[in-house]
């Protein structure tokens, strides 16, 4: 990991904005490093992108449509969540199934998160690309509770 973040930082001092960790690391579909750092729950380094990083987009998308957002509500990583929510992130943004961060975080069972992403703003009333709604995720479930949140 240790030689990871030497080539990113040299990925960054360069300029290149091209650069794919996907290609780099042979890692998740196309995943950006902001992306795994997302993932993992590594609030530092995802400031550190975010601040200064090879010109990262906080919306960039993988093969998958998955927006660095959709990835750490994927990690179950709240604090990240909140990070991106500060930088400006997408909180809509659809992947290529059309599933919003909210629609990932319901379907995750992931309260908390859910919760904080619709006093963020997110839209409840966007259908994913077989028209569900997040609140039918939590109907196919057992959180009940949850409907009266989303």
């Amino acid at each position: 990991m240790k030689r990871f973040y030497k080539t990113m930082a040299l990925v960054s001092l360069l300029g290149i904005s091209n650069f794919s960790y996907g290609t780099f690391h042979g890692a998740r579909a196309g995943w950006t490093p902001l992306h795994d750092v997302a993932y993992e729950g590594n609030v530092r380094s995802v400031r550190g992108f975010l601040d200064f990083g090879a010109n990262m987009n906080v919306d960039v998308q993988d093969n998958y449509g998955n927006t660095p957002l959709h990835c750490a509500i994927f990690g179950r990583q709240i604090e990240v969540v909140k990070v991106l929510l500060a930088a400006q992130a997408d909180i809509n943004a659809q992947n290529s199934e059309g599933r919003t961060p909210l629609h990932i975080a319901v379907e995750g069972r992931q309260i908390e998160i859910a919760k904080v992403l619709l006093i963020v703003g997110a839209n409840k009333n966007i259908a994913d690309n077989e028209r569900y709604l997040p609140r039918d995720f939590v109907r196919k479930g057992t959180l009940g509770h949850l409907l009266r949140v989303v």
